[in-house]
């Protein structure tokens, strides 16, 4: 349900809906990946590429052999450098665009 709410743009909700297995004390494995999963989209929707890592880790961690692990290592990765590139790009335009005087 938090992956179908992400989906439709609406990551608070999606958030709210994870709150609850967070404070599960123990997880099945199985079901421990799919929270991580979710957390790691959600978080690279946010942009949060730190906290994508760590989640992406804890999964990595809990379930090594699992089929989504390699993907998301690439996706985790790949988002944040093209992110870090867009934020370079735009500092470099933006010191070279002038600006009107008086500003």
């Amino acid at each position: 349900m938090a992956d179908l709410c992400r989906r439709e743009g609406d990551l608070e909700q999606a958030a709210e809906l994870l709150k609850p297995l967070a404070s599960r004390r123990h997880l099945h494995k199985t079901e421990f990946v799919a929270f991580a999963k979710a957390h790691v989209d959600l978080l690279l929707e946010r942009d949060d590429f730190d906290g994508a890592r760590r989640w992406y880790e804890m999964w990595k961690q809990t379930a090594p052999d699992d089929p989504g692990v390699a993907y998301y290592g690439r996706l985790v990765e790949s988002q944040r450098g093209l992110f870090e590139g867009f934020q370079r790009l735009s500092k470099r335009r933006r010191s070279r665009t002038p600006r009107p005087p008086g500003s």
